[in-house]
């Protein structure tokens, strides 16, 4: 007798909702996947296939269905962290091949979003009420839709050098 072998391997990644990314396929047996993307893998074998396996090294199994005519299982998972996982398969005559596959991820995990101010570069002091120039710049690996920008006063002494006019209150503003 002969063992399952695999004839064909696809791969669909989608990424968390919150980045609005679309779904990548693949056919790889090596990917990058942001973390929380759902990894799905649909898989064709030449024979049929009684058993599947799907073992991570951790030893922690990945479910796999397999679907009616033996030749062709699935398994669907999220990618927490970095892993390698195996596939073994047992033919309907009792041959097994212990590794007919195996799926290696690395998992990165969403950066913060970036905000540089551009102006002004440092505290600025103005009168009550006085208006102060500002400018920022934002990113975000996966896009940005949404900004909110809060400015309090601050309570800070007065920088040496600068005076107060009479009847007049300085508010710092901290960037």
């Amino acid at each position: 007798g002969l063992a399952p072998a695999v004839t064909e391997w696809k791969l669909t990644v989608t990424p968390p909702a919150y980045t609005q990314q679309n779904a990548e396929h693949y056919s790889s047996h090596g990917i990058q996947v942001l973390e929380g993307s759902r990894i799905q893998g649909n898989i064709s074998t030449n024979l049929p296939v009684q058993v599947a396996s799907f073992l991570m090294e951790d030893a922690e199994v990945i479910p796999i269905v397999l679907l009616p005519d033996g030749k062709h299982l699935s398994f669907d998972f999220l990618a927490k962290q970095t892993g390698t996982a195996h596939l073994q398969l047992q033919g309907i005559d009792g041959f097994t091949r212990q590794r007919a596959s195996s799926l290696t991820w690395e998992v990165f995990a969403d950066q913060n979003p970036k905000l540089e101010n551009t102006w002004p570069l440092r505290n600025w002091a103005t009168v009550p009420l006085g208006l102060v120039p500002f400018s920022f710049a934002a990113s975000d690996d996966f896009g940005l839709t949404s900004l909110e920008a809060v400015f309090e006063p601050l309570a800070l002494p007065l920088p040496p050098g600068l005076e107060i006019f009479p009847n007049q209150e300085i508010a710092p503003l901290a960037i």
